[in-house]
């Protein structure tokens, strides 16, 4: 009995075991199955909508050219400098003096507040910029606090060779600067296709506490506001911009945008190069030769789109004038036509779900109406002063909105396209915003327009 028993019960065990096993088998291959099914089926993959220029604008590297003059020691010395690097500076005003003997020191000057304002944002720019690997900066910052006391003991206008030795004064107004780099007798006949190149700029500082020779340079003096940047272009940038005549520019340096002459010129070597004029801004740039820049060719702003998201849907449109509010909700309608028996005529409120409003025409799904269907208008009194049969279809491009997690068709007006984007227009009614998510590839959309917006 006992036997029995034992015998039963390792029946009973090995029953269960087989139904699990059997129930874990199924579950398994159900779950194979899923995923060979989700990765064989083209899954809708959502796009967030982001707002921008089609494209990037083209950057260039650009080779600054301007009215300056080099400045050199009239004899031999030891120079006291008195003008500030980069500042304007007017005709008659003191830029150094040279004397015989180093000047070891001068008498303690007492600033004014806006001198001492001034020689302090100075220190805080030095500190917030400065690197080891320019360690010339510091003497930068020391020759101009220099300049900030000398000036305050005696004023550039009050400066006399009595006080410092032979003094050199400019014979113009201009923008001085302490720097030459080769480039200063450069000009539009000795452009060639390597001459853009920043690395053949030998920035040279010329303020110094050495003795210096006759003859030496002292400083350069840009005596006008006009100035120029060169610019290589490529066959395709020229087709481009050859009808413009002006274009914005910006100064990947500090962010500044200005509006710039534009005209092509072409060098005896067979390359070309933009050339932008500038009348103001100069003094920014004053000890840059070379300078990048951002031209502003894609003005044009909208809705940055994948091509692959924009797909076409039919509709019916019908006059715009014929849209009423009612119902429950005071949803947008229209009055519908219905005939009774073929005599007398009923008018039943139709709410609808709208895919756009534009130029005096709606349009609705194909769902929403039959062909033939006719809707009024009526007057203040009830009476029915127009009529309009359905029947007119037109195509709307589109993309659709996964908003809801289901995919709503939304039309879009093209602007621009290129080979993976399009640029749409913004703020249109029906359609779609920045931030919204659409779905990637509108050929994994199998509903069409079945899914309208509440």
């Amino acid at each position: 009995m006992n036997r029995l028993k034992s015998r039963l019960s390792g029946i009973r065990r090995l029953a269960a075991a087989n139904i699990g096993t059997i129930i874990f088998s199924i579950i398994f291959v159900y779950l194979i199955i899923s995923i060979l099914i989700y990765m064989a089926s083209d899954t809708i993959k959502s796009y967030q909508v982001t707002a921008g220029p089609l494209a990037k604008n083209q950057t260039y590297t650009g080779l600054i050219l301007r009215d300056e003059t080099v400045y050199t020691a009239s004899s031999g010395g030891y120079a006291t400098y008195y003008a500030r690097d980069g500042k304007k500076i007017k005709s008659g005003g003191a830029v150094y003096a040279m004397s015989a003997n180093k000047q070891d020191g001068y008498g303690i000057a007492e600033l004014s507040e806006e001198a001492e304002a001034a020689a302090s944002e100075e220190v805080r720019t030095f500190l917030g910029s400065f690197s080891p690997t320019s360690f010339g900066s510091a003497y930068d910052l020391k020759y101009t606090l220099s300049a900030d006391t000398l000036l305050a003991e005696s004023p550039e206008d009050g400066v006399t060779a009595n006080d410092a030795g032979i003094v050199c004064r400019t014979d113009e107004d201009g923008i001085v600067s302490f720097y030459t780099d080769g480039y200063e007798d450069f000009s539009l006949d000795s452009l060639s296709a390597n001459c853009i190149d920043s690395g053949s700029a030998k920035k040279v500082s010329l303020k110094t506490d050495e003795y210096i020779n006759a003859g030496q340079a002292m400083f350069k003096l840009a005596s006008s506001e006009k100035w120029s940047v060169i610019v290589p272009l490529t066959a395709k940038q020229i087709v481009k911009l050859s009808a413009r005549t002006s274009i914005r520019v910006k100064f990947l340096k500090d962010g500044v945008t200005q509006t710039a002459s534009f005209s092509i010129i072409a060098a005896d070597d067979g390359s070309y190069f933009g050339k932008l004029d500038f009348t103001s801004g100069m003094l920014r740039y004053i000890n840059d030769r070379f300078i990048s820049v951002e031209l502003v060719t894609n003005s044009t702003i909208g809705l940055k789109i994948p091509v692959t998201a924009v797909d076409s849907a039919e509709f019916y449109v019908f006059p715009s004038d014929f849209l009423i509010r009612g119902g429950d909700s005071n949803s947008l309608g229209v009055m519908a036509a219905e005939s009774e028996d073929g005599i007398k005529e009923t008018y039943t409120f139709k709410a609808l779900t709208l895919y756009g409003t534009e130029d005096g025409n709606a349009y609705a799904a194909l769902s929403s109406f039959s062909a033939g269907e006719a809707i009024v208008v009526s007057d203040d009194d009830g009476r029915v002063k127009e009529r309009y049969t359905i029947g007119e279809t037109v195509t709307l491009e589109g993309v659709y909105n996964m908003n809801k997690g289901y995919p709503v068709f939304r039309r879009v007006e093209i602007l621009d396209k290129n080979e993976e984007y399009c640029l749409v227009k913004g703020g249109l009614t029906y359609s779609i915003s920045q931030y919204d998510y659409i779905a990637l590839k509108a050929s994994a959309v199998t509903d069409t327009v079945t899914h309208p917006e509440e």
